[in-house]
């Protein structure tokens, strides 16, 4: 008897790589301090893009040709909550442990956008408590998440071709 490939190994699978492929893109953003380069914006939107049409894609391909809007949604969740659970995790060791001081510039960037904006001392104080690489890690892991899971409803519905009843 064949073994059907599920949703959940194709999410995993795929999940794993998009979320090695964002720390790489990540610590070359990094290295060459792009972090706020639009170009780099698009090109994380594009991978992403990617990252959910080609295990979609691909489990078609194992599936007679067939993937219902459910199962393009699974997909798309899966790869976008493990890549970001991997890249928030990757972020939050690198500023904590590896390069606290790549972390301290950019507390400082902020902190003159915020003089920029003109905030107060205090509200400063209390924004910075709330910059620390652990929101980090849950901003990219809930951000990150809710975002793939808006583009899995796009792919998803692109995509998907239902089997017919009969």
């Amino acid at each position: 008897m064949e073994q059907k490939i599920t949703t959940t190994q194709v999410g995993f699978r795929y999940g794993i790589i998009y979320g090695l492929t964002s720390i790489a893109i990540s610590l070359i953003t990094i290295i060459a301090d792009l972090q706020q380069n639009f170009a780099i914006t698009l090109l994380n939107i594009f991978v992403l893009v990617a990252f959910l049409v080609i295990p979609m894609r691909y489990f078609k391909s194992q599936n007679e040709g067939f993937m219902s809007f459910g199962q393009g949604m699974g997909i798309g969740s899966i790869v976008s909550a493990l890549s970001n659970f991997i890249l928030g995790l990757f972020i939050l060791v690198y500023y904590r442990f590896i390069a606290k001081h790549k972390f301290e510039e950019i507390l400082e960037k902020a902190r003159e956008s915020w003089e920029k904006a003109g905030m107060k001392e205090e509200q400063m104080q209390m924004a910075e408590k709330f910059t620390t690489p652990e929101v980090m890690f849950v901003s990219t892991l809930i951000g990150g998440t809710i975002f793939g899971i808006l583009i899995s409803l796009i792919v998803s519905a692109v995509l998907q071709k239902k089997k017919p009843e009969f």
